[in-house]
């Protein structure tokens, strides 16, 4: 780490695993007082600190204090997800005629990548100037996805106020890749209450309505005339409080939603706004999906600061190919094939409004 990096990288003990493996945190900071603290385990986000107009910080994501409660933890704080991001029904699929059994971590279907996915493991790192860039090497059949699959993570902070997180993978067999990162947000700071008087807007003519198990068929509806018309901007609370058997599976909003615009080009996905309407934060990505998550089954989690997380204490945004897509024809594929690199960027920017 050259002395260019250490200006803007700082690097720290974490933690140690339960199996003996060192743990790195790296704060990034940026020229306005921005910090985001990120650990090697899991590539997570575990805190993103900003300043408000008067100079006072506020940690927005909702993380943990120790790397004990992140092994011990099951909501993904933060986390770099995969291989696969969402559900994949009935924990399996087919790639090249062949069929390729997932383990069963929500009810008969596979969740992100599984009980020891991407966001269990110790990935590898390296500092550049602002950049800090994890590498995790999947081997060929862990947790039952085919090929020897690279994934390279990279987390920039900006003068903008922009975290920009690209990702670029590489397989020697034909599989899946489809990673996102699990920030649950909360824009009034991580200790201080629900996000349902939160404000969203969601770039999405339509969205993929869901069974009762959560995962879409192949449909794609229209929002228009819907509970997720959010094509101008509306509370948390408005939108999830009204009668609709798609609210009612998931519990809330739990939804994939089809952003408008070019796939494969860097387009506005979402935008959230504090309950003051002081703060906005604004999510690009080259994927074709985000899925809109309230954060409806955090239950009651002990967090960083001695703070109680319930539930709709965040709101994750996450970038993403469909759910199940690699089981839906109607939907982008998520393969990718060997000697192919996968690439994609998603980018969280954070704007005062005043």
């Amino acid at each position: 780490m050259g002395l260019g990096s250490m200006k803007y990288v700082k690097k720290s003990y974490f933690g140690t695993t339960k199996d003996l493996n060192r743990v790195y945190k790296f704060t990034v900071l940026n020229n306005r007082g921005t910090e985001v603290d990120i650990i090697n385990y899991g590539a997570t986000v575990t805190s993103f600190r900003i300043k408000d107009n008067l100079g006072k910080t506020h940690d927005i994501v909702l993380g943990y204090d120790s790397l004990d409660d992140y092994e011990n933890g099951d909501k993904f704080f933060g986390s770099t997800i995969g291989r696969c991001a969402n559900r994949i029904s009935n924990s399996s699929f087919r790639i090249n005629d062949k069929i390729y059994n997932l383990e069963n971590n929500e009810g008969d279907n596979h969740l992100h990548g599984g009980e020891n996915g991407f966001h269990r493991k110790i990935w590898d790192y390296k500092v550049e100037e602002r950049v800090v860039i994890f590498t995790y090497i999947s081997e060929d059949m862990e947790e039952g996805y085919p090929g020897r699959c690279t994934l390279k993570v990279e987390f920039t902070l900006t003068d903008d106020n922009e975290l920009c997180i690209n990702y670029i993978g590489k397989t020697n067999k034909d599989t899946i890749l489809n990673p996102t990162n699990h920030c649950y947000f909360n824009l009034n700071g991580h200790n201080d209450g629900s996000i349902l008087k939160h404000s969203l807007t969601v770039n999405a003519n339509s969205y993929t309505p869901i069974e009762s198990d959560g995962i879409p068929k192949g449909k794609i509806y229209k929002v228009e005339n819907t509970p997720f018309d959010l094509r101008t901007p509306k509370s948390i609370q408005e939108v999830i409080s009204r009668e609709s058997k798609q609210l009612f599976y998931g519990k809330g909003l739990d939804h994939n939603f089809c952003i408008n615009g070019k796939e494969n080009t860097l387009r506005l996905g979402a935008i959230l706004e504090d309950d003051s309407r002081e703060r906005r934060l604004m999510v690009y990505t080259t994927l074709p999906g985000i899925q809109i998550y309230t954060g409806n089954n955090i239950g009651r989690e002990n967090g960083k600061g001695n703070s109680t997380y319930l539930d709709n204490s965040g709101i994750c945004l996450e970038t993403q190919y469909y759910p199940d897509s690699i089981n839906i024809d109607e939907f982008q594929s998520p393969i990718l094939k060997a000697g192919e690199v996968y690439k994609s960027t998603t980018i969280y920017k954070i704007e005062s409004i005043l």
